[in-house]
């Protein structure tokens, strides 16, 4: 298929996905929208490419661009499952900045707390500078903030600039883009215990998500006491162990078996029932661990005293 010197490629360019489709004069052909992950290609051009590849065309009069913008903020924190597709369509990196950094540089941050922004369009932003707080805006399964570096269109990975065709095998010797002294503050561990706590019944995941202090209070009638814990990065194979002691020594201990894909996000938990009329007065403790081949990679331990 030939082109007319009325046709024109469109494209919007989101945090995780650019839109593109036809313009036939100034007419939109809504039939012609199609969507592409942003991760799948190196920049806008090959996006374009394949666009007109699969739409059959030789080429276009031209073509009109538009980048996600520098500032957002009014998108309500909604974690993914709990809403439509509807709802972000245009919309997926939720609150975010997007920085200039001049040479074809930009730096941008999605999925930020609704009115956390601290930023305004065409502001000067110094390093170091708060930009917002973590949030879950957007196309977010858990609360965290998703940093997309990119030079003249092209998706950089900070870690791996120099990567080729997407290799994910980290130089250890090398900060990557980073200052060196600040990335040695954020070491990557590969299994960490976010959250642990107690409470009087189980905690519900997305509830924790969003608040971690909501759950269930323990009290001397309390149904249960229960002791949990928000993991991030576990990997295949790991296993979960929970120790509750009380008064009166150990209430309840479990090893769980391994797990059998990794997760990026896990919840544990482990429970006894009351079975009398209130809980033992004195001190209690929980202590959660990360097991790992054999060996205890991470743990926490929290502690109460019921009264």
């Amino acid at each position: 298929m030939t082109y007319n010197s009325n046709t024109l490629l469109v494209a919007d360019i989101g945090g995780t996905n650019t839109r593109v489709a036809l313009v036939d004069g100034a007419q939109l052909k809504t039939a012609s929208i199609r969507r592409y992950r942003n991760v799948d290609y190196p920049g806008i051009e090959p996006i374009l490419r394949s666009y007109l590849v699969e739409a059959g065309l030789l080429g276009c009069a031209g073509a009109c661009v538009a980048a996600a913008g520098p500032v957002r903020d009014g998108v309500a924190d909604a974690l993914i499952r709990e809403t439509k597709g509807e709802d972000i369509k245009g919309r997926e990196c939720g609150n975010g900045v997007l920085i200039e950094h001049g040479g074809g540089w930009e730096t941008q941050y999605c999925h930020l707390k609704q009115g956390s922004l601290k930023v305004s369009a065409g502001d000067k932003v110094e390093r170091g500078a708060t930009l917002g707080e973590v949030g879950y805006s957007g196309m977010a399964d858990f609360a965290h903030v998703h940093l997309t570096v990119r030079h003249s269109g092209k998706i950089i990975d900070p870690f791996l600039p120099d990567s080729v065709n997407g290799a994910c095998a980290r130089d250890k010797s090398s900060a990557g883009m980073w200052v060196p002294h600040e990335i040695a503050r954020f070491p990557y561990r590969a299994g960490i215990i976010a959250h642990s706590g107690f409470a009087g019944a189980l905690p519900d995941k997305d509830v924790l998500e969003k608040n971690h202090a909501e759950v269930e209070p323990i009290t001397p009638t309390a149904a249960a006491i229960v002791f949990y814990g928000r993991m991030l990065n576990l990997s295949a194979g790991d296993r979960i162990r929970i120790t509750i002691n009380g008064p009166g020594g150990t209430l309840v201990e479990h090893l769980s078996e391994p797990l059998e894909r990794s997760r990026a996000l896990h919840l544990a938990s482990l429970g006894k029932k009351r079975r009398d009329g209130r809980w033992m007065a004195g001190r209690y403790s929980g202590q959660i661990e990360i097991v790992r081949e054999g060996a205890v990679t991470a743990a926490a331990v929290s502690e109460f005293t019921m009264p």
